[in-house]
């Protein structure tokens, strides 16, 4: 499924009917210098969110932080997301393996919204999101990489679902002229 939706409610409907899913595009069994072995093992649903999610939060700052205080021999810094994460239920959003290139690698998911909404996180923290501009393509450079990554699990899908994204009324796909509904 490919979406351009925020919100959390394909995950959520998948776990409510205990379908597994990923909201990464690939899973890999083993990485190395020169690529990775997939692990296509499990029978899950792939959902890529092209615009990011509320749930969503991006570690890589906070870990130079942590990186800088050590450095100074300084206590440990608070961060608004990540100093809560037992509460938040964050959890590292690829599961497994992953190159250290990976513009996820550092993306944290919290599963309790609402621990993140009563303590109103939410609006003094930035989730990794791309709203829909006209001038994204300026500001959009740390999901540049996500999505050209999105294009390696393609080749092996058989269906695909986009939600989220409104198509005009009259579309050519593969050179079919089809109308939408």
């Amino acid at each position: 499924m490919i979406t351009f939706n925020y919100d959390t409610l394909l995950e959520r409907a998948l776990d409510t009917v205990g379908k597994p899913n990923r909201l990464f595009p690939t899973r890999l069994k083993d990485v190395s210098e020169f690529g990775g072995i997939v692990d296509d093992s499990r029978d899950e649903v792939v959902v890529l969110k092209v615009h990011g999610s509320i749930d969503w939060f991006d570690r890589t700052d906070f870990e130079r932080r942590i990186a800088w205080h050590e450095k100074q021999k300084a206590p440990p810094p608070e961060d608004i997301i990540f100093s809560h994460d037992k509460a938040l239920g964050l959890e590292r959003l690829i599961d497994g393996p992953h190159h250290n290139s990976d513009p996820l690698r550092n993306v944290y998911r919290a599963r309790n919204l609402k621990a993140l909404h009563a303590k109103n996180l939410l609006f003094r923290a930035t989730p990794r999101m791309l709203p829909p501009s006209t001038t994204k393509l300026l500001y959009a450079t740390s999901l540049n990489d996500f999505w050209s990554d999105m294009g390696t699990p393609a080749t092996t899908i058989s269906a695909w679902l986009s939600s989220g994204f409104r198509s005009p009324h009259r579309t050519n796909i593969r050179g079919k002229s089809s109308t939408a509904s």
